[in-house]
């Protein structure tokens, strides 16, 4: 039985917004699970949880089909760069 921890959930839908703001399109499961030193399993709980409470909807079927269900989620988020999204600065 996974324990829940809502900072690992706000930690995942952040990645997630960043992510898409600064490619355009939905992270893969791994990317998650690597970006957060996650096992795949975790990340797919925290999807079903984000997708449970309405923040996000996604095809389990098909490859990066997160998307973001309510629009004031991008609110903030502007000059994305790759250090935004890591934590760490890129060159």
């Amino acid at each position: 039985m996974k324990i829940f921890n809502p900072d690992r959930l706000n930690r995942i839908h952040r990645f997630i917004v960043v992510y898409i703001a600064l490619h355009g399109y939905s992270p893969s499961i791994r990317e998650i699970a690597a970006d957060l030193g996650v096992s795949v399993s975790v990340v797919f709980y925290y999807l079903e949880k984000l997708k449970t409470i309405g923040m996000i909807d996604r095809d389990p079927k098909i490859s990066r089909s997160i998307v973001l269900t309510d629009p004031s989620l991008w609110k903030g988020v502007t000059n994305v760069n790759k250090e935004n999204l890591t934590g760490q600065k890129t060159n």
